[in-house]
């Protein structure tokens, strides 16, 4: 069994209010039938989001303050404020996104 380490990541009562009233429908179809509660989904979601970002640019020196990531089927957008990074709002991707 590998354990797979994520990112710590803020979550915003906003984000999750976002997350409800806009993508309610993915954890229903995913969360919800395995028994994982909506903020415990959204928030592992968003941290294996962050962790893409961070595998994408390991190894250079570029540094993010705010970012959006599409992450399967949600973009999810983060600021990073005196090294803590926050979700702070969430919604549907678009196709090219």
């Amino acid at each position: 069994m590998t354990t797979v380490i994520l990112p710590r990541v803020e979550v915003s009562a906003h984000a999750i209010d976002r997350l409800s009233e806009r993508c309610l429908h993915i954890w229903q179809e995913s969360g919800k039938k395995n028994g994982i509660g909506l903020m415990s989904f959204f928030i592992t979601k968003s941290r294996e989001a962050y962790a893409t970002l961070l595998k994408a640019l390991a190894g250079s020196s570029i540094c993010v303050s705010v970012c959006k990531i599409s992450h399967e089927g949600v973009t999810y957008v983060f600021n990073n404020d005196h090294g803590v990074t926050r979700l702070v709002t969430a919604y549907l991707s678009e196709p090219n996104e």
